[in-house]
């Protein structure tokens, strides 16, 4: 079961897992919030969410200033074959105005695009970092989300988070065929794949240790899923992956 990234009391969280939870006062309320190494407070979402949501008002304002121009624009384009002087220099004095309110908001919304992609990508690192907070070495959890955008991790137009394979086409699961890969696989892909990542079974977290199944372990099958659903097992030495 994924552990919940915020609760209001411990007593919702196994006993094993209540370590990995921090005590945070924010604005006068305390949670409880897992401890993710680079996760973003609250406090900078909400600003981020704010600043958004600024932008966004500053940007519809501009298009409807700039439809109101445009069309008192047409209007005067109507009266220009009368052959009125006054008529062709206002209409001029238009275009210089709706040319330079069109260029300040292309400008207005490549920064709306960057603040968007710049969201996304932080609420992507804190999704691997929180899906492999409880079996991977603390100092590892940006190592592991850098991992996953290298890998190709990233949100389509839709919104969804998805992984891209070299040819751009989604990469789906082995163990759900025609559904996409989900980051939880993607972990225990990384399991076998970056062992240095993760915790090794002697505990001390030392970088490059290896784990040695111990007598009567259990045997899982090679695939993305079962190995993600097995870390800790793996690392600690009670399940062991089938070779191919």
């Amino acid at each position: 079961m994924a552990l919940k990234y915020e609760v209001e009391s411990l007593d919702s969280i196994e006993e094993a897992h209540r370590s990995l939870y921090a005590e945070v006062t924010e604005d006068g309320a305390t949670v409880f919030r897992l401890d993710v190494e680079g996760a973003v407070s609250r406090k900078k979402h909400h600003m981020s969410i704010e600043n958004g949501r600024t932008l966004h008002n500053d940007l519809e304002a501009s298009r409807k200033q700039l439809a109101d121009l445009e069309t008192e624009r047409d209007a005067l384009e109507l009266k220009a074959n009368e052959g009125e002087k006054k008529v062709v220099d206002t209409k001029t004095t238009l275009e210089e105005r709706i040319a330079n309110l069109e260029s300040a908001l292309t400008e207005k919304e490549k920064a709306a695009k960057a603040l968007e992609a710049t969201g996304r990508k932080a609420a992507a690192r804190d999704i691997f970092k929180t899906a492999a907070s409880p079996w991977a070495r603390k100092d590892a959890l940006d190592d592991i989300a850098n991992a996953a955008a290298a890998d190709g991790w990233g949100h389509n137009e839709e919104g969804a988070l998805v992984r891209r394979g070299a040819d751009g086409g989604t990469v789906f699961s082995q163990d759900n065929p025609g559904k996409a890969q989900t980051p939880e696989e993607y972990i225990g892909e990384l399991v076998q794949r970056k062992p240095f990542y993760f915790e090794d079974s002697s505990g001390d977290g030392a970088r490059g240790g290896t784990t040695t199944a111990k007598p009567g372990a259990k045997v899982i099958q090679n695939n993305p899923r079962a190995i993600g659903e097995n870390a800790a097992a793996i690392l600690s030495g009670d399940v062991v992956v089938a070779e191919d």
